[in-house]
């Protein structure tokens, strides 16, 4: 198994508290043969980051095979990763984070949109601004950004679920 990591450990310190929700799509079929996402369920009830796959407690994982256009939802703090790839072909998948349009963004090195906004339609961007903002932003950051990070176990005091309607 390769890259077990929580979605948390990717954040800024500023936006460490932030409840993030990961969309992680197939582009083509994922199989246990060419390396299917697997995760460890039920760990981010324990409020805790891990800063290191080390410090990871072993939880037996589960493998979640899954068709070309199919979708999973990802807690930020929910460890998962990928299976090898033991075939000649590319695994592709995409994946969507989303949060308040409130909060700071995990990575703002990187252009954030917003999809929609029922307070504030006025806010959402348009595909040309966002196209033009990510070209700037490779510019600048051509190579893969580096931030220190904590090491060892961390309580997680975030907000965890999404409570009332949402606006």
């Amino acid at each position: 198994m390769a890259g077990w990591h929580q979605d948390a450990v990717f954040t800024t310190t500023e936006a460490h508290h932030i409840l993030q929700v990961t969309v992680w799509l197939p582009l083509c079929d994922a199989t246990e043969e060419n390396g299917c996402l697997q995760i460890r369920p039920g760990m981010h009830q324990q409020r805790t980051v891990y800063w290191s796959s080390h410090d990871l407690p072993e939880i037996e994982p589960v493998l979640v095979p899954m068709q070309k256009g199919d979708v999973i939802f990802i807690h930020k703090l929910c460890p998962h990763g990928s299976g090898p790839n033991r075939t000649d072909g590319v695994r592709w998948s995409m994946d969507i984070r989303y949060q308040k349009n409130s909060e700071p963004s995990p990575r703002p090195e990187w252009p954030s949109l917003v999809a929609r906004s029922r307070q504030d339609p006025a806010s959402e961007t348009e595909y040309e601004d966002w196209r033009d903002r990510w070209a700037a932003a490779l510019q600048a950051h051509p190579s893969k950004l580096g931030r220190e990070r904590p090491s060892g176990v961390q309580p997680y005091t975030g907000e965890m679920y999404l409570e009332g309607p949402v606006t």
